[in-house]
């Protein structure tokens, strides 16, 4: 830069009004729209969720809270009224998260059960499954939650039996996550 930097001139810089834009409205122009970014989509935040390890699904659902309220605010609250029942998460109220482990037939029927409630409350439900391996017909599962109209994000794991305790490991592209 040296001997050049003394040679820079220096212009001034117009402040834009309302006249310099040919007389538009201040509605039709305004700071907020040119910097407006569309809020991320909640599935997509989701399929960037990476949790730690976990013990059982209340766990997992916490984590999952924490990850939200990190990247949403207040917005997220945890175990949701919904009529007589309460939903893992809600953002909004308008958005309804429920958290399954699908380690049997059994916890995926009552995850579709819960969904059949809960769209008649949200404008969005998303199903999040922690496939474990278990034979649970998991495919036929997640064509039932999307035929309710819920959106479905899976994620992959195993469960290994430790003695009293079992430890899940989250399959990921890159990595391996263990849960203990």
């Amino acid at each position: 830069f040296g001997k050049e930097s003394d040679e820079v001139a220096t212009i001034e810089l117009e402040e834009e009004t309302v006249e310099s834009l040919g007389g538009e409205d201040l509605e039709e122009y305004s700071l907020e729209e040119a910097d407006y970014q569309p809020e991320p989509d909640i599935v997509d935040i989701l399929f960037d969720f990476e949790p730690e390890t976990v013990r059982d699904e209340e766990d997992l659902e916490k984590q999952l809270y924490q990850y939200l309220k990190a990247r949403l605010g207040r917005r997220v609250v945890r175990q949701y009224p919904v009529g007589d029942q309460k939903i893992d998460i809600a953002i909004d109220g308008r958005v309804g998260i429920e958290i399954k482990i699908a380690e049997s037939r059994s916890k995926l029927q009552r995850l579709v059960g819960q969904v059949l409630d809960y769209v008649e409350y949200f404008d969005e439900v998303i199903a999040v499954i922690l496939d474990v391996g278990a034979n649970v017909n998991i495919d036929s599962y997640i064509k039932k939650l999307r035929q309710l109209g819920a959106e479905v994000v899976v994620l992959e794991g195993d469960i290994k039996k430790k003695g009293r305790s079992r430890e899940i490991i989250i399959k990921d592209a890159r990595r391996k996550i263990i849960i203990r």
